[in-house]
C-alpha cells in the first residue's frame, strides 16, 4: 500500500489535465489556500486530489474548482479562479 504525501506550502497545484493552477500558500484545518496569478482561492479539505513529492493534482478540470470553495475562508471580494 502506498501512502500519500502530506500537503505542504509551496507545492505546485495542477488540474487533472496538467493545467497549472498555482502554489499551495496556506494550510488550515478545513481548507488549503492556492495562490495563483489571478489571486487566492481557498479549497475545502474534502476536495479530491492526490499529492506526491512535488505537486498536488486536483482531480477535476479548472472549471470544477468552484465546487470545492471554502465558504469560511474564501475572501468575498475575490472571485475564485477563472476558467
Amino acid at each position: 500500500m502506498t501512502t500519500m504525501e502530506p500537503i505542504r506550502t509551496g507545492l505546485a497545484v495542477l488540474t487533472v489535465n496538467d493545467q497549472q493552477v498555482g502554489l499551495v500558500a496556506n494550510i488550515r484545518s478545513c481548507c488549503f489556500e492556492i495562490q495563483s496569478a489571478e489571486g487566492k482561492v481557498a479549497l475545502r479539505s474534502n476536495a479530491i486530489f492526490t499529492v506526491d513529492s512535488h505537486r498536488l493534482t486536483l482531480i477535476c478540470q479548472r472549471e470544477g474548482i468552484r465546487e470545492y470553495i471554502c465558504p469560511i475562508h474564501q475572501p468575498r471580494n475575490e472571485a475564485p479562479l477563472r476558467s
